[in-house]
């Protein structure tokens, strides 16, 4: 079985994986806050709720876009990832 093209609807899914993690993680630091702001550790809602999750989940899509265009490209190119073993 050779794998000699991916969908891009793959960069989505890391895309919006990354959006919600990311976005849980914010809301973990803002029930923590109190205790980041006695460490000394700034807390800025607007930051950890909007700002880190968006530009993640878009910089996660456009690496994955770019990773799969490039393997796309390679796999026409006669170089697809095989799962055939072959016995001599």
């Amino acid at each position: 079985m050779k794998l000699s093209r991916i969908n891009y609807s793959t960069a989505m899914f890391f895309g919006i994986s990354s959006l919600v993690l990311n976005l849980i993680l914010g809301i973990f630091q803002w029930v923590a806050k109190d205790l980041l702001v006695s460490q000394g550790i700034i807390f800025n809602p607007l930051q950890s709720l909007v700002y880190v999750p968006l530009i993640s989940g878009i910089v996660i899509w456009i690496l994955f876009v770019i990773g799969i265009w490039i393997y796309n490209f390679l796999a026409m190119n006669g170089f697809p990832i095989s799962w055939e073993v072959s016995k001599k």
